[in-house]
């Protein structure tokens, strides 16, 4: 999901250490929601195994994954891995996402592959795929081909479910190939074909931004044929909900912001739908202290996830099968470009003439610091 836009509060993250004590106890408390969840008659929780993976019989409810995208090498601070977060969490995780570019370039992010993750179960793999070398040109048949064989590797070799994201939150301008409906769907028709082809096994998902009726909508829809899952990016940004510190979740938030994407395509086309990465976003001022919270950061993002996890949502929403909690150290996106800046030092010392007034930080569960910096020109 795109940073905020409209914030002017001077920010920046506390210590990462304290960020992770705090995010211990929410992944503690999510562990205790998903418990909760798999009491109700809709929806069962999957988990991994190490053997085979459960099917469910025709009278059996269907199983609902929750899943983790980790920070697993694209940053060198906070490095996590599948079996630490197993462990964090109480049971093993039945889905892990990952990154990928297409086409591959030099100084693309390092992730951990599927073929060397520690968690010892069969876990399922989301690959999250952009096209996003700074060299930017959409992806040809030849790009789409390796990418194909390299998911249909992953799948032989590793005895996983594959699922891929490709060019995802499509409708949004902060993306190389974002906003550009036409093109989108041309490269997703071409992908869609020749992965039906190299690796038939892989889940296609289709994944907008939550608010893609205000960037086109249908006009980013590629055809029911070519889509597996629905989906959708989702986060609470107090900020951008008009809060002067961070606050407790709307009522019905969740439910209100993943309604049109649901309807819309999952449900019009019976479609599985997938929260495909999600947190509360906690805001963090510059030099410690906090904003006018009205909320602490544990309850903050119990709260989010209580919605996510509760029984008459999931009810209500029988297509909704799958959701991903965002735990990453983001990257700064400016004209285009992703920066990783870790340290505030290091801001000052890549964009000098950044308006300082215009950064803010964000930690989400567990760990995900996200920066936004304009520069003043």
């Amino acid at each position: 999901m795109a940073p905020p836009e409209a914030t002017r509060r001077r920010c920046l993250s506390r210590p990462f250490a304290a960020a992770a004590a705090l995010a211990l106890a929410v992944v503690v408390a999510a562990a205790a929601l998903l418990a909760a969840a798999t009491t109700t008659p809709t929806a069962v929780l999957a988990q991994s195994t190490t053997t085979t993976t459960t099917t469910t019989t025709a009278a059996s409810p269907p199983a609902f994954t929750f899943g983790a995208w980790l920070n697993t090498g694209e940053y060198p601070t906070d490095v996590d891995s599948p079996a630490k977060w197993n462990q964090r969490l109480g049971f093993p995780t039945a889905a892990f996402q990952m990154r990928m570019s297409v086409p591959p370039w030099p100084g693309e992010p390092q992730v951990l592959q599927p073929s060397d993750w520690d968690d010892a179960t069969d876990a399922a793999v989301f690959v999250t795929a952009y096209a996003d070398s700074p060299a930017y040109t959409w992806p040809t048949d030849a790009d789409l081909t390796a990418m194909a064989q390299k998911l249909h590797n992953i799948s032989v070799t590793t005895k996983r479910q594959v699922f891929l994201r490709y060019l995802p939150e499509m409708d949004g301008p902060w993306m190389n190939y974002g906003a550009q409906p036409d093109q989108l769907v041309t490269s997703w028709k071409a992908m869609a074909a020749i992965l039906r082809r190299t690796a038939p096994e892989v889940k296609i998902v289709w994944s907008p931004n939550f608010d893609v009726a205000n960037r086109g909508g249908a006009a980013f829809w590629p055809g029911a044929e070519n889509v597996d899952w629905v989906g959708s990016s989702q986060y609470w940004k107090s900020s951008q909900m008009g809060y002067a510190g961070n606050a407790p979740v709307d009522d019905g938030y969740v439910a209100k912001e993943i309604d049109f994407v649901y309807n819309t395509f999952a449900v019009a086309y019976n479609k599985p739908f997938v929260i495909s990465e999600a947190s509360y976003a906690w805001e963090i001022p510059l030099g410690g202290g906090s904003f006018a919270d009205t909320v602490g950061q544990v309850e903050a993002q119990r709260g989010y996830w209580s919605q996510v996890f509760d029984t008459a949502f999931l009810d209500s929403h029988p297509l909704f099968r799958m959701a991903f909690v965002f735990e990453y150290i983001k990257s700064i996106r400016l004209h285009g470009w992703s920066h990783l800046l870790l340290l505030y030092t290091k801001l000052k010392e890549s964009l000098p003439r950044s308006r300082l007034g215009r950064v803010r930080v964000c930690v989400c569960v567990c760990v995900c610091v996200c920066v936004r910096a304009e520069d003043e020109s």
